[in-house]
């Protein structure tokens, strides 16, 4: 992806709608593209839904923005999504369930939060060599994302298995990482006193290293 070109494009795009996160500006234009600019984390930008409840007293709900189904229509779907040097993180699902093609992060992000990417249509993505932290089921429900590459940067990392299947089938680890590992296709803490994930491409018989103390929950 141009991403210097698409943005050059958008200006001359109609804006869907734009709005303000603390410091952060964002815009999503006619074209599919979710911009943002400025300094600090992205939250979870959602609209409020209020509609009757029970007990004759009104309901107040909160949903993502392009979450269509969920009462609000938003006929320009988000596909691309770029992210401006400045930003520091991504804050718990703040793109779940936005169908994502492709997302470019630089590398001011140092920490992206739990469930950020659930249920998207990335086939790959590059996470920044500053970042730190990957939440819990970052990438559930992820149908097209087949490789996930673990930055040396990376400290915490959450649970990459749940109970929704994900197409990922193979995690690499930067060789300078010093707090994971991967050993014949699976995903340990280094050292190996922890397995946190085995892709369901790993066949046949496992052996599981007598110094593992903990099988992570959804491994």
């Amino acid at each position: 992806m141009d991403w210097e070109k698409l943005l050059l494009e958008s200006k001359n795009i109609d804006i869907v709608e734009s709005g303000m996160l603390g410091a952060v500006e964002w815009k999503h234009y006619a074209n599919g593209l979710l911009a943002f600019f400025g300094q600090g984390p992205i939250g979870n930008f959602l609209y409020e839904l209020t509609y009757p409840g029970y007990h004759d007293e009104d309901h107040t709900e909160w949903h993502p923005y392009w979450r269509s189904w969920s009462g609000k229509e938003v006929n320009t779907p988000v596909k691309y999504v770029y992210i401006n040097d400045g930003i520091t993180e991504i804050e718990d699902c703040a793109f779940e369930a936005c169908y994502i093609e492709e997302i470019y992060i630089p590398n001011s992000v140092t920490k992206i939060g739990a469930r950020v990417f659930s249920d998207n249509n990335l086939e790959t993505i590059n996470l920044p060599n500053n970042l730190e932290a990957i939440g819990h089921r970052c990438f559930e429900k992820s149908r097209k994302l087949k490789s996930l590459f673990i930055p040396a940067s990376v400290k915490e990392l959450g649970n990459i298995g749940s109970k929704y299947v994900s197409a990922i089938n193979e995690i690499i680890v930067d060789e300078n990482n010093t707090n994971y590992t991967v050993v014949d296709g699976i995903l340990y803490t280094a050292d190996m006193p922890q397995l946190l994930w085995c892709p369901a491409t790993v066949t046949g018989e496992l052996h599981i290293s007598s110094s593992v103390k903990r099988v992570d929950a959804d491994a």
